[in-house]
């Protein structure tokens, strides 16, 4: 879990990323960047009611824009995290965060790409979220 990375909390994620998700975290705080793990692995029926509660309070249209569908989430693949910084409460990063910043520069280091863009949502079909990291892993280098 995200235990197993320096991060408080019992998130879960796959072992394959515990590694790299430990050296980002302490990249974060050597320069001063606080993170913190707000969610991880969903089940299936987890993203169910997640997604249910999006459709209460936003209708199904807007819901379908900011919450997958059971089944279709990266978080059902373990290897995706939602980010907040520890300082406000927990918030979740936005774009206008200096840490979002932060994390644009330096995760890809650790394997971390931001997968919900503003340019990008024709093609997944999903808003902006600047707090939503998957690990794609790191690329291999020649030499």
């Amino acid at each position: 879990g995200v235990a197993e990375a320096g991060f408080d909390g019992a998130h879960l994620v796959r072992a394959v990323v515990v590694d790299d998700l430990r050296a980002l975290n302490a990249a974060a705080r050597a320069d001063g960047v606080h993170l913190a793990v707000q969610s991880g692995y969903r089940s299936e029926a987890y993203q169910a009611r997640v997604h249910e509660g999006w459709r209460a309070a936003l209708g199904a249209e807007r819901a379908a824009l900011v919450s997958a569908r059971p089944g279709h989430s990266e978080h059902q693949l373990g290897s995706t995290a939602d980010l907040s910084t520890t300082r406000e409460r927990r918030r979740a990063v936005r774009n206008t965060d200096p840490v979002h910043t932060w994390l644009v520069e330096n995760a890809p280091r650790f394997g971390w790409r931001q997968t919900y863009l503003a340019d990008n949502t024709e093609q997944t079909g999903y808003i902006e979220e600047p707090w939503h990291w998957r690990y794609m892993g790191i690329p291999k280098t020649d030499g």
